[in-house]
């Protein structure tokens, strides 16, 4: 976790790492090439490419903080296909059957994973009427909502003790 503290997190030091380091190449390496574009341009391809593999590489090691979760190997590298099937309609069919393959606790994202006893997951016996994709949030202790024709006073006693 060393190196989760000392990450940049400014965009212009991130923007200075992903496209300084690949300027700073090509001008050394210019005379390699035969003009300056080219030299720019695949030493911009070889920096993102090292960059991603890099990053696939520790995403599936066992160095991974979540290297202890079963999950498909797209799962652990990016978050495209939770989200992919988020945005069809059928997450609730894909973690059901990612649970039944590899257990209790999936690994589903990178840093997320997923659990039946998640608390944003409703349980099987609540009723739900909204339909969206997108609505996963429970809260299963809301307050009752007051009848519209029920009177609100805001008198300093009426608070007072309302607050009791």
């Amino acid at each position: 976790m060393i190196f989760k503290h000392v990450e940049p997190r400014h965009s212009g030091v991130l923007l200075l790492l992903l496209l300084g380091v690949p300027c700073a190449l090509a001008v050394a390496l210019r005379s390699s090439f035969p003009s300056p574009a080219s030299a720019l341009l695949t030493c911009t391809a070889l920096h993102l490419a090292s960059l991603a593999t890099s990053v696939a590489i520790y995403r599936l090691s066992p160095l991974h903080p979540l290297a202890d979760y079963p999950g498909p190997t797209l799962c652990k590298l990016s978050r495209l296909p939770v989200l992919y099937v988020t945005y069809t309609g059928r997450s609730t069919r894909y973690f059901r059957d990612l649970h039944a393959q590899y257990g209790v606790f999936v690994r589903i994202g990178n840093p997320a994973t997923s659990s039946p006893a998640d608390p944003l997951t409703p349980p099987p016996q609540a009723r739900t009427t909204c339909t969206s994709p997108t609505a996963t949030r429970y809260t299963p202790s809301l307050p009752p909502r007051p009848s519209p024709k029920a009177k609100v006073s805001l008198s300093p006693t009426a608070l007072l003790t309302a607050a009791a």
